[in-house]
C-alpha cells in the first residue's frame, strides 16, 4: 500500500479547534491552543493517505493517545467529537459516539462539548443539544453525536463513522469496545480513537493496543504514549543536588555520590514529569504535580497512584504491602546467609505451570533474606509478554532456576530442599497447603523424613503449615513490617524478589487484620508470600521479649521509704 501525507486535511481539524473556544478554566472564553504534541496527533491521524478506487482515503483506523492526568484528554474528546459532527470532518448522516466506562464520565464528555457549543452562536444555531439523552444532532447533514457508557442499554444496530473512548483503562471487561469496534465495518474512512492513562495490566485491552502500536509498522494504526520511563523506578534523587543516578553495591543507603545526602526515589525528579504531562508548563501547573509528588513520597499508600495516574506508569493504583523507597532502603549485598547457620523457611508452591518461590530467612543477626525461584521453561516467552517481566533475562543472571517443560515437576523442588538443608540447618518450613502433598511424597524420595509442627520432633524437616487467610497471615504481615520499620530485615536486591513485592497488595478485615490477595495483585507475588510466611514463622517461635514486663511492674511496684 503506497501511502501518501495530505497536510490540508489535518490542517482544517487544528484551524477547526483553534476556533473553538475554551469551555472552563482560567482561558474560559479564550480560544484554542494546540499544544505540539496534539497537533502531531492531530497529524499522525488526518495525514496520511491511500488511493481506494481512484479516490484518496484516510489509512488510520486506530489510534490511541495515552498520557497523564489533566492533560486535556476529555476536552480533546469533546473538540474531535464536533470536527466530525459539524466541522471539516463531517459527512452525510454519520453516527459519533464517545464511550466511557460509566455514566457519570460519558456525562462529563457530553457536557464539555455542549459548554464549547454555547460559548459559538453559529455552532448553536446548527446543532440541537439534549442533555436528557446526552445527544447532540446537527441539522444540516443529519449527523448524531452521543455520549455513550458501559451501563448504557443496547448498543447494537449502530453504524458509527467514530468512536472515541475516554480512559479505556478503567474498562472492566471488553463489551462495549467489542461492540463499538465490530460496529464500523460499513464505514468508508471508520476511526476508533482512544485516549486513557495507561492500565496496570498488561493483558488489558488498551495494553495490548499500545504495545501493538509501538512495536508494529502497520500503518492503519496510530499510538502516541507519554509516560515515564520505567527505569527511573530504580533510580534514587538527591533533591539538593537534581541528580538522579542507580544505586550501586556499595550504596547500601542509596546516599547522594556527590553530596552524601538523604535521596528519595527517582519518581520525584521534576524533570521526568515532563515525559508524561506534554501540557506541563502550559495549561497544566507545575505546583499541581508537586503537590501529588509531596503526598505520595509523604504517605507511600499513593505512590503507586501518582505513578500511574500522574506519570502514566503501568503499575496498580492500589497502595503497595511495601513502598518501593522502604523496600530499596532494606538492600544489603553484605547479608548473605552463612553456611550452617539456623534459618527458616517459606515456601509458595505455584501452580503447575507458574512461579514457585522458596524464600529463607535467618534465625539470628536481624532477618536476612535468600530466595529461590523456578518457573518452567517452554512457558518462558509467552509468559514474560504476559507478565511484562524479563524472566529469560533472570535466568541468565541467576536469580531464575528454570526447569524443562510446561509445568513445575515438584521434584526439582524437593532436590533444591536438600541442598538447603545440606547447607543450612532449617528450623522449620513455612507453607500455603496447596500442591503441598505432591511434594511431601518426592522429599520421600530424596529420603528426608518430615513431620509435621506440633509431633514429636525428629531429625527431619519441620513443616508448618500457615493458613493464607487473615488470622495467620495477619500476623505474619504485622511481624514483617515490624522487621522494616526496625532496620532489622536485609535483603541482596535479588530483582525477582524486588518485582514480587512492587506486586504485592495487602487487604483488611473489618478488624484491620491484614492478607496478600493474588487476585488484587498486579502481578506475581509468590516470593512475597513466602517471604512473610518465613517472618512470621520466626517470630511465632521466637517472639520479642519486652525489655521491662510491665504486668510484674504493676503487680508488686517498688516502695519508696
Amino acid at each position: 500500500m503506497k501511502i501518501k501525507k495530505i497536510k490540508g486535511r489535518a490542517d482544517r481539524v487544528i484551524q477547526f479547534i483553534e476556533k473553538l473556544k475554551v469551555p472552563s478554566g482560567k482561558d474560559t472564553g479564550k480560544r484554542f491552543k494546540l499544544i505540539p504534541e496534539h497537533k502531531k496527533f492531530i497529524r499522525a491521524i488526518y495525514e496520511p493517505h491511500a488511493m481506494f478506487n481512484g479516490k484518496p482515503k484516510m489509512v488510520v483506523r486506530n489510534a490511541v493517545l495515552s498520557k497523564g492526568r489533566k492533560n486535556a484528554k476529555t476536552t480533546i474528546i469533546a473538540c474531535l467529537v464536533l470536527a466530525h459532527l459539524i466541522g471539516p470532518e463531517a459527512i452525510m448522516n454519520n453516527e459519533i459516539y464517545s464511550a466511557a466506562n460509566d455514566k457519570k464520565q460519558a456525562a462529563i464528555v457530553f457536557k464539555i462539548c455542549a459548554q464549547i457549543i454555547k460559548l459559538c452562536p453559529e455552532l448553536a444555531s446548527l446543532l440541537r443539544v439534549t442533555t436528557s439523552t446526552k445527544t447532540i444532532s446537527c441539522y444540516a447533514n443529519g449527523s448524531s453525536y452521543e455520549a455513550m457508557s458501559r451501563e448504557s442499554g443496547t448498543k447494537h444496530g449502530m453504524n458509527p463513522g467514530l468512536v472515541i473512548y475516554d480512559e479505556l483503562a478503567q474498562a472492566k471487561d471488553m463489551d462495549l469496545f467489542e461492540v463499538l469496534d465490530s460496529a464500523m465495518g460499513a464505514r468508508f474512512e471508520p476511526l476508533m480513537i482512544v485516549i486513557s492513562t495507561q492500565s496496570k495490566d498488561p493483558q488489558h485491552i488498551l495494553s495490548q493496543m499500545i504495545d501493538d502500536g509501538i512495536k508494529s509498522k502497520d500503518p492503519t494504526i496510530v499510538c502516541h504514549l507519554y509516560a515515564v520511563d520505567e527505569s527511573v523506578q530504580d533510580e534514587q534523587y538527591c533533591k539538593k543536588c537534581k541528580v538522579r543516578f542507580k544505586p550501586t553495591k556499595k550504596d547500601k543507603k542509596s546516599a547522594c555520590p556527590q553530596c552524601e545526602g538523604e535521596t528519595t526515589l527517582g519518581i520525584y525528579d521534576p524533570a521526568v514529569w515532563k515525559q508524561a504531562n506534554p501540557a506541563l508548563g502550559k495549561f497544566l501547573y507545575l505546583d499541581y504535580i508537586k503537590a501529588k509528588a509531596a503526598r505520595a513520597e509523604r504517605l507511600p499508600s499513593f505512590e503507586n497512584s501518582f505513578m500511574n495516574l500522574h506519570l502514566n506508569m503501568r503499575v496498580d493504583s492500589t497502595a503497595s504491602l511495601i513502598s518501593r523507597k522502604e523496600w530499596l532502603g532494606c538492600l544489603d549485598p553484605d547479608c548473605a546467609l552463612v553456611p550452617g547457620e539456623d534459618i527458616y523457611l517459606g515456601l509458595d508452591l505455584s501452580k503447575k505451570t507458574d512461579l514457585t518461590a522458596l524464600v529463607a530467612i535467618s534465625a539470628e543477626n536481624g532477618d536476612r533474606v535468600q530466595p529461590w525461584f523456578w518457573k518452567p521453561k517452554e512457558l518462558m516467552e509467552e509468559h514474560e509478554k504476559r507478565d511484562r517481566a524479563p524472566y529469560e533475562k533472570w535466568e541468565k543472571e541467576g536469580f531464575l532456576n528454570v526447569v524443562p517443560g510446561k509445568v513445575i515437576d515438584l521434584e526439582y523442588i524437593a532436590i533444591a530442599l536438600n541442598d538447603v538443608m545440606q547447607t543450612y540447618n532449617v528450623v522449620g518450613l513455612a507453607y500455603d497447603r496447596w500442591r503441598m502433598d505432591v511434594l511431601i511424597k518426592d522429599l520421600g524420595i530424596q529420603e528426608i523424613e518430615c513431620f509435621e509442627d506440633g509431633e514429636d520432633e525428629n531429625d527431619g524437616l519441620r513443616l508448618c503449615p500457615w493458613g493464607q487467610g487473615f488470622r495467620d497471615m495477619g500476623y505474619a504481615i504485622d511481624e514483617f513490617e515490624v522487621s522494616i520499620l526496625n532496620g532489622n530485615l536485609k535483603h541482596n536486591g535479588n530483582p525477582v524478589l524486588t518485582w514480587n513485592f512492587s506486586n504485592a497488595v495487602s487487604i483488611s478485615d473489618p478488624s484491620g487484620n491484614r492478607k496478600l490477595d493474588k487476585d488484587k495483585a498486579r502481578f506475581r507475588i509468590d516470593g512475597a508470600v513466602a517471604t512473610v510466611m518465613a517472618k512470621g514463622l520466626k517470630s511465632r517461635d521466637k517472639p520479642e521479649i519486652d525489655l521491662v514486663d510491665i504486668d510484674a511492674f504493676l503487680s508488686d511496684p517498688l516502695t519508696l521509704g
